[in-house]
């Protein structure tokens, strides 16, 4: 029988490439759909694994995990097939085919490389708040939504969904096009990203740098641009900016401002 690596354990399979793929991975399914749905596979395998005894599964056996714990919503039934087969024929981390082939269909058997192991946790969350953020693009918007150009959006909801290097690389794409005003805007939004990060990693003086310098930037803008409402967001940094300042050793990061209204976690969208 076949076998699928997820990851090409001849690449650096280090943790901090396999984050760079799938900050990589974001920014491409913030633009398709169908690696959307990539993504769905991807982390439903990691979950599935994770949920199963054992070190593979088949196909058949995945499929009937999504639909047991995380059917997939109406925008995206339309690629789940396609997403699965182009996963498995190109893939994003594996080359090539082995050499006794597949096997009968929907009997492949699809595992994780040995080095991937130690981080499947951490592929999880990420996927599970990519598969997030993805729902909020490409699924129902709230009203409030519709002001937001889709170029902004898809950048907006990574930075929801916590996925702040994603988003960073994202907006780095936008940032700097020559004769574009939105430049300083979408340059304040990296630095935003990036301070976030270095709280994640407990940086606070690298944190409070760069929220300085971005929020100098935003302030540039009106209160309301390219349809997001800067006013609360920027209140919300200015908070945050102020309990680091005055914070002890001792204190917890409550998590990120909130740059869209109405970007709520769904757990059924989930895996």
């Amino acid at each position: 029988m076949g076998c699928y690596k997820v990851f090409d354990l001849d690449k650096d399979d280090s943790y901090d490439a396999v984050m760079d793929r799938l900050a990589a991975l974001a920014v491409q399914a913030v633009h398709a759909p169908e690696v959307a749905v990539q993504a769905y596979w991807l982390g439903g395998l990691c979950a599935a694994l994770h949920d199963m005894p054992g070190r593979s599964l088949t196909l058949n056996q995945l499929r009937r995990w999504a639909e047991a714990r995380a059917p997939l919503p109406e925008w995206a039934q339309a690629y789940a097939g396609n997403s699965l087969t182009r996963l498995i024929d190109s893939g994003i981390w594996h080359q090539g085919i082995p050499a006794d082939g597949w096997g009968v269909d929907g009997e492949i058997e699809m595992r994780l490389g040995p080095a991937i192991r130690l981080y499947a946790a951490d592929i999880r969350e990420e996927l599970q708040r990519l598969w997030q953020a993805v729902c909020w693009l490409y699924g129902v918007h709230p009203a409030v939504w519709q002001e937001v150009p889709e170029e902004m959006l898809r950048g907006a909801v990574l930075f929801e969904a916590g996925l702040f290097f994603a988003c960073h690389e994202y907006f780095e794409t936008l940032w700097g096009r020559t004769g574009d005003p939105a430049s300083d805007f979408y340059q304040g939004l990296i630095q935003v990203a990036v301070a976030m990060r270095h709280l994640e990693s407990h940086n606070r003086r690298g944190a409070c740098i760069l929220l300085q310098a971005g929020m100098g930037r935003l302030r540039r803008y009106p209160s309301v641009y390219k349809g997001l409402a800067l006013e609360p967001f920027l209140a919300q940094l200015e908070q945050m900016q102020q309990d680091l300042s005055e914070a002890s050793e001792t204190w917890v990061w409550g998590g990120a401002p909130r740059l869209l209204s109405g970007a709520e976690w769904s757990p059924t969208d989930a895996f």
